[in-house]
Formats: C-alpha cells, sequence, structure tokens
C-alpha cells in the first residue's frame, strides 16, 4: 500500500512540476516578446510630447499598464533626452538623437517590449520674436559672447574683411541658426592651428539654411601637436541637426590634418539634410569626405534573444545624410587613402546614406573600387541596408556593382529625372539641386 501511494506521490508530484515548469516557460517567453513592428526614425522638436498609438498596440496586445524605456550612451549622456510626465507621456527635453522603448504589462507581469525607434531631438527653428537678426556688423558680437541664443541672418556676411579677427573661427555653439532668406556668408578664408570652421565645434546646435560661397581654406603651418580637424561649418559637430547648408570653395592643406569635411570634419551623432559641397579638396588627410570627414554614431544596441539564442539589432541605421550631392575633385596626398565622395566612418553598420550623387574625381581618377563610406575592414565596403537612390559618375571594376548606381555626365545634367532621387529640381544642362527648406 505505501508503495503505491509513493508511486501516485511521485506521479502526482512530476505532473506539478511540469505544469509549473510550462507556466515558468510560457511566462518568460511573453515577457520576452520583442516587437520591431512600430520602429520608426523620427524627428521632433524640444518640448514635443511623443505620441504613442496607444490603440494599435491595444489592438495588438492585451494589456492595462504601459511604461517606458530611454536609452543613454553612459559615455556621453548624464541624463537622459527624453523624460516622462505625470500624465505618463514622454516629452523630449534634450537634444541629439536617442531611442525610446514601451513595455507592456498585464498585471505585474511584462509581456512585451515594443521598440518605437530613435528620436532626432532638436531646438525648434519657427523664426520667432526672440530671434536675434545677424549681419554684417553685429554677427561677431553675438556668435561669440551669447553661443546659445537664437538667431536668423538678416543681411549677406562678407567674411573677407574680417579673416584677421582673432574671434572667427567662433570656438562653439549651442543654439539655432538659421537662414530663411537666403542671404550668403562669402569669402570665408581661415587658418587655425586647431579644430577649423565657421565654428570650432557645435553642441546640440541646430543649423538650417546657410549658404557659403567663395570660400578658400588654405591650412599651412602647424604649431600645436594635435592635428586640425577642418570642415566650412564646423571641425566637430555633435548631437546636431543640420539641413539646407551648401558650400562652394575650395579647402587645401600643405601639413597633414586629421580629418577634413566638405561641411563638417567630424561628426558624432549629427544629422544632415540637403546638404552640398562644390569646388575642391586638395589635402594630406588620414581621411576626408565630400561632406562629413569622419563618422560616429555611438546610440545603437544589440538585444540577445534568450528565446532561440539570437542576436537582433536594437536600433536601425540612421540617415547621417539624408538629401545631398557633392561635385568635386578630392585628393588626399597622404598614402592612406581614405577618401569618400559623401562620408567616411569606421561604423558602417550604424551610418546610412540616400538619396546622394557624386560627379568628380578621387585622386585623379574616375574609377570608385570601394564605397560610399570607409571602414578600417577593407572586405565590408558595400551593405545594401545602409544605401539607397545613389548615383555617380565614377566608375566600378566590378560589374556586378548595383550600389552606387553608374551614370555618365551627360545623363546627370540633361535635365531628366533620376529614378528614386527624390528631393531635387531638374533644368536641362544644369546639375541636379536641391530643394530648398525641406524640414525634417
Amino acid at each position: 500500500m505505501n508503495l503505491i501511494i509513493k508511486k501516485f506521490f511521485l506521479y502526482f508530484m512530476s505532473i506539478l512540476f511540469l505544469i509549473t515548469l510550462s507556466s515558468c516557460l510560457d511566462t518568460t517567453y511573453e515577457r520576452l516578446i520583442h516587437d520591431y513592428n512600430f520602429y520608426e526614425i523620427t524627428y521632433v522638436h524640444i518640448g514635443d510630447i511623443i505620441e504613442i498609438d496607444l490603440e494599435e498596440l491595444a489592438h495588438t496586445y492585451d494589456f492595462d499598464d504601459i511604461q517606458y524605456e530611454n536609452y543613454i550612451d553612459s559615455r556621453y549622456d548624464s541624463a537622459p533626452k527624453i523624460v516622462i510626465n505625470r500624465l505618463n507621456q514622454p516629452i523630449a527635453v534634450e537634444e541629439g538623437i536617442t531611442s525610446l522603448d514601451v513595455i507592456l504589462y498585464k498585471g505585474s507581469r511584462e509581456i512585451a517590449r515594443i521598440y518605437l525607434g530613435q528620436y532626432i531631438i532638436s531646438k525648434n527653428d519657427a523664426l520667432t520674436d526672440d530671434f536675434i537678426g545677424l549681419n554684417d556688423n553685429n554677427f561677431v558680437y553675438y556668435l561669440s559672447e551669447f553661443p546659445n541664443g537664437n538667431y536668423y541672418l538678416s543681411g549677406d556676411i562678407n567674411m573677407y574683411s574680417k579673416r584677421n579677427d582673432e574671434l572667427i573661427p567662433f570656438s562653439n555653439f549651442s543654439g539655432v541658426l538659421i537662414n530663411p532668406y537666403q542671404y550668403k556668408i562669402s569669402y570665408l578664408n581661415r587658418e587655425d592651428h586647431f579644430f577649423t570652421g565657421f565654428f570650432k565645434q557645435l553642441d546640440k546646435a541646430r543649423i538650417d539654411g546657410l549658404i557659403f560661397d567663395e570660400v578658400d581654406y588654405t591650412l599651412t603651418i602647424n604649431n600645436s601637436n594635435q592635428l586640425t580637424v577642418v570642415g566650412i561649418l564646423a571641425g566637430e559637430a555633435k548631437d546636431s541637426l543640420i539641413t539646407n547648408v551648401s558650400v562652394e570653395g575650395s579647402i587645401k592643406s600643405t601639413q597633414l590634418v586629421k580629418y577634413v569635411g566638405g561641411i563638417v570634419g567630424y561628426s558624432e551623432n549629427s544629422i544632415f539634410r540637403g546638404v552640398s559641397f562644390k569646388g575642391e579638396m586638395d589635402c594630406y588627410a588620414y581621411s576626408m569626405g565630400g561632406i562629413i570627414g569622419d563618422s560616429m554614431v555611438t546610440n545603437v544596441r544589440i538585444l540577445y534573444s534568450m528565446i532561440d539564442d539570437n542576436i537582433y539589432p536594437g536600433a536601425k541605421p540612421l540617415h547621417v545624410i539624408e538629401n545631398g550631392y557633392v561635385i568635386a575633385n578630392l585628393t588626399n596626398h597622404s598614402g592612406i587613402e581614405y577618401i569618400a565622395p559623401a562620408v567616411y566612418t569606421r561604423v558602417r553598420d550604424r551610418t546610412r546614406i540616400s538619396n546622394f550623387y557624386f560627379d568628380g574625381l578621387l585622386n585623379d581618377s574616375n574609377i570608385i573600387d570601394n564605397s560610399y563610406f570607409y571602414t578600417n575592414d577593407q572586405q565590408i565596403y558595400f551593405s545594401l541596408e545602409n544605401h539607397s537612390n545613389l548615383y555617380t559618375t565614377l566608375r566600378s571594376p566590378d560589374e556586378l556593382l548595383e550600389i552606387p548606381i553608374y551614370i555618365t555626365h551627360e545623363k546627370l545634367i540633361s535635365g531628366d529625372h533620376l529614378a528614386y532621387l527624390n528631393g531635387f529640381i531638374y533644368e536641362t544642362g544644369e546639375y541636379p539641386v536641391l530643394e530648398r527648406w525641406v524640414k525634417p
């Protein structure tokens, strides 16, 4: 009798164990649902409430509570760029790039994690009464003394008369500078021993509509033990949103410089839309690009799934450059020859470029056997996911190479619309030009 009871007890405990284990596995599985269907890259302004489609979430999941997670890169940031108000709404509070997740709960149990995507947060650039108009007489004073202000160009600026002013280049800028009336900044001709550009550094800045023409940078003797970072707009740009900026002119160096870019020398977590460079770069540099000399995107996560032991991307590549062109001869005499029509980057998998064309030469050659993105790994030049709608007059020795799309110079200036190349105006006999004032 005791044996029968013992067998029954063991059988009962086994069933109970299996039920408990099954319940745990189900709970684990439910807690580890990862949903990327809502993922987008979104532009917002400081103070904006980030709208969540709760109706669609409720249609997909049975939940009764919602919480948010805003990720930061602890190496650079000390506080989140998105906070939650007392109504449990996410609000953008800090410039830069960040990501946001939604965690859904049923009771105390987490049932799903929704990856909403990455948010590009910038200052509001609507021209209001608090904006100060900059002209040829006052821009040095305001940009040097109040680098956090809100400004717009109220007249053309002639840099030739200011070229000996020690306050130029401006050391840093963290405000808003827009050009709604299409005035020009002309005759920018500077030499400097460190970061070099109209600004040395942009940090959480909003720049829109600047037009630089008659630019002539010549970098000669460097008396510092630090290499120069060169860009016409700025030497460095961090957590900044730069749109509708065009440059015409040349950058030359007889010394070794670190990074050279037509718009920005070194970019970190910054976004460029509607940008162009037309002219010449003839430099000795570690790396150079028609728009950006060197680019880094740090705000990226990788997710490891305990369910299927697979690794999933926590974030999609960012549009570091969206809508742009370079018409220039780019020459790098350093022997390293990290040179790119658009942007050099060591993080190709995190960087995306779309709607872009190039016409010119690379080191006096019309052959391209490497990508619009450069990495230190010579075997991974191309990534189909990170390129779209790229045209170039450079030929490739690889006949099977589909990106970028080869186009003749004659076809480029024919006035015919290029397939899928959006955001450009076409005229017969002219290069396609960007539509101005395209806002994020």
